[in-house]
């Protein structure tokens, strides 16, 4: 039987990290269609210690572990 919860959270931490890199994209995108600096750009989207993360090894393997225990 699936672990139904345990892989909610962990697909929601990955729609979390891809969500936030398709926004630092925008981002990026927008300040140089504005004119914005080098600089500038690398400052506001310059990773900060509150920013979602990719899943780590372990998670993944979890993740990969728990889809199969399903079957």
């Amino acid at each position: 039987m699936y672990n139904v919860k345990r892989l909610t959270e962990l697909y929601s931490k990955i729609e979390a990290y891809e969500l936030h890199l398709h926004g630092i994209q925008q981002k990026e995108n927008a300040l140089k269609s504005a004119g914005a600096s080098d600089e500038a750009i690398e400052e506001a989207i310059a990773p900060k210690d509150d920013d979602p993360k990719p899943l780590s090894e372990r998670e993944d393997k979890e993740r990969e572990k728990l889809l199969t225990q399903g079957f």
